[in-house]
């Protein structure tokens, strides 16, 4: 659990504020990512079983923590993947009658994946709207939009925002990868931690992001180009993560001339800087920016990935140091 990056996130230490003073409302939502949002609901449900609003180390927090708290209950029902009426019945039986060992029942219903049929909203916004005493629910979501106004409108919101670069490095150091994984993988990630355990975990990561920085250190012209290009397309298929990979390195170009470059070790920056100013690295871009786009839409790669090469000589041209 990434419980140390939850606990530094301000919408979260409000909550423990509201339980610790006995003022904490009934239902929260709690939009997050999809990769750490069990792990936010479950960190949450500690906070309101426990004695001392979320001391961490009682009985009450690591019951909570193992998913093991007989006041704790979790939806949807039966592993299944969407939220159904069903589950708001089973809800309703449980709010009746009265916890087994705390003081609080909770309720982690996550509702991240969206269900074709949503009459279970209704459903709970009449125990939303008279909830019983000591009856705590939080709602997971990826995106709030999904639910009902209505129903938000009677939590108060959680947001387990994009983390910075720092916390996430930190984040995967903790977790016992190296220096140099951790600075790329937190680099490319765009501030999202499942992207950079995704990244991390992707052998090729670290290949894909040399490749990359080795083209914009030596591509001084079309001719000089040719190997570099042949290089990065032999990751075509890991088009995303080729192209975030060269959109991360220019805002690093562009940092490293406002002195802010998030990068500990940034020979690479420093070399590829030499070849692009500033005006043209935020040109740059916006051109791999846009490359993306014609690529989700099924564009031909060769094409466009040519096409971005080329565009890129041509601003490092017009736009000189």
């Amino acid at each position: 659990m990434i419980t140390g990056l939850l606990e530094k996130n301000k919408s979260v230490q409000a909550v423990k504020r509201a339980f610790a003073l006995n003022h904490a409302a009934h239902a929260f939502v709690v939009q997050a990512e999809q990769n750490i949002l069990a792990d936010a609901l479950i960190y949450l449900s500690s906070v309101a079983v426990c004695d001392n609003g979320g001391c961490g180390s009682c009985v009450n927090c690591l019951q909570a923590f193992n998913g093991r708290h007989p006041d704790v209950f979790f939806y949807p029902l039966n592993g299944r993947k969407t939220m159904s009426v069903d589950d708001i019945k089973d809800i309703l039986n449980e709010t009746q009658t009265a916890p087994t060992i705390g003081k609080n029942k909770v309720y982690i219903i996550n509702a991240s994946t969206v269900s074709a049929v949503q009459n279970w909203q209704g459903k709970l916004l009449k125990i939303l709207e008279e909830p019983p005493e000591g009856n705590y629910f939080f709602i997971g979501v990826t995106n709030t939009a999904d639910l009902f106004d209505t129903v938000t409108s009677r939590a108060i919101r959680v947001d387990i925002a994009k983390l910075s670069f720092s916390q996430i490095k930190n984040y995967l150091l903790e977790s016992g990868y190296s220096p140099r994984s951790a600075e790329i993988c937190a680099l490319i990630s765009d501030g999202s931690i499942s992207s950079a355990t995704e990244l991390v975990a992707d052998t090729t990561t670290e290949s894909i992001y040399q490749s990359v920085a080795n083209a914009l250190k030596n591509m001084t012209s079309t001719r000089v180009s040719l190997s570099f290009v042949a290089d990065m397309t032999r990751y075509k298929e890991k088009y995303k993560l080729l192209l975030s990979a060269m959109e991360a390195l220019f805002a690093e170009v562009v940092g490293f001339y406002d002195g802010i470059t998030l990068l500990k070790e940034n020979k690479d920056v420093t070399i590829i800087a030499q070849n692009y100013s500033r005006e043209a690295a935020l040109r740059c871009i916006e051109i791999v920016e846009n490359a993306y786009k014609e690529l989700a839409s099924y564009v031909n790669f060769n094409m466009v990935f040519d096409n971005l090469i080329l565009k890129i000589l041509e601003v490092r041209y017009i736009c000189p140091k």
